[in-house]
């Protein structure tokens, strides 16, 4: 169930790449006739952040993502599953948790304040950064998800022997 989230995430994020060219087109197109919209200096830079935290959780769960493995070649297969297991995906586990907690503090800041962005339509700030949480949370979700799949894989031996998770 938890990659369909991140699956319906990463669409909803190609939803928001069209949607952004829809509205800078339209711009564009509406501006020759100056008859300005502003709909993409307005709302752009939302679905902009959107988009980013929408397509976190699909991109690490299938470990499409830049990974720094210059070290590997030291390690034997052994030794690099153990230190995926007991060092990289609990950290990662910290990592995204802490991100979420932060994210989830923003964003009820921004609420209980009553903070307004700055451009013309003046939407409530909390109301944009929605999508860090929704994004975090499914980030943090799968990060737990990989933490039990690796742990499972090293205790079987198996980890390391692919590339890639399937889901």
């Amino acid at each position: 169930m938890l990659v369909k989230l991140d699956r319906c995430l990463y669409w909803a994020s190609a939803l928001i790449v069209v949607a952004i060219t829809a509205f800078v087109c339209l711009d564009v197109a509406l501006a020759q006739f100056r008859l300005p919209t502003y709909l993409s200096s307005e709302i752009g830079p939302f679905l902009m952040a959107a988009l980013v935290f929408f397509a976190v959780p699909i991109v690490t769960y299938d470990e499409t993502h830049i990974r720094a493995d210059f070290f590997d070649s030291f390690f034997s297969a052994r030794t690099r599953a153990a230190i995926r297991v007991f060092l990289s995906d609990p950290l990662f586990v910290v990592y995204a948790g802490i991100l979420l907690f932060i994210a989830c503090q923003t964003v009820w800041n921004g609420f209980r304040s009553g903070e307004r962005t700055q451009n013309l339509l003046r939407p409530p700030l909390w109301l944009p950064q929605l999508a860090m949480i929704v994004g975090l949370l499914a980030l943090f979700l799968s990060t737990v998800v990989i933490l039990i799949n690796d742990a499972r894989k090293f205790r079987n031996g198996t980890l390391g022997e692919q590339s890639g998770r399937q889901p």
